[in-house]
């Protein structure tokens, strides 16, 4: 069995077998009050990493705003969208973004 498991290990590593994760690129979309003040960026935290995105907003007080996001499929994901400007940064409520769960007492009758 040990052989066997090993063998599998090195014919694995010589042929180079490599996982690729599907990905997409979806829209997120959010709405900002400007009372406060208005944003000088916008962020997009997807599992804890944070990147600067050039968002799409239109309106005048509250906006609609829009921004490309790439993530992994079959996985689930934790995302959090922050509004900066030089006094400081707001951040939404995490959303969580998963596939749904696998199905239940399913029947064929």
């Amino acid at each position: 069995m040990r052989r066997l498991v090993l063998l599998a290990l090195v014919l694995v590593a010589l042929t180079g077998l490599a996982v690729h994760a599907q990905t997409h690129t979806f829209t997120v979309s959010w709405t900002q009050d400007t009372a406060g003040g208005q944003p000088d960026g916008y962020a997009i935290t997807v599992d804890g990493s944070r990147a600067v995105v050039t968002a799409t907003c239109t309106g005048t007080g509250t906006l609609t705003c829009t921004a490309p996001l790439t993530m992994t499929l079959n996985v689930a994901h934790t995302v959090t969208v922050s509004a900066f400007n030089v006094f400081g940064e707001a951040t939404s409520s995490p959303f969580s973004a998963a596939p749904p769960g696998r199905p239940a007492a399913v029947v064929i009758r």
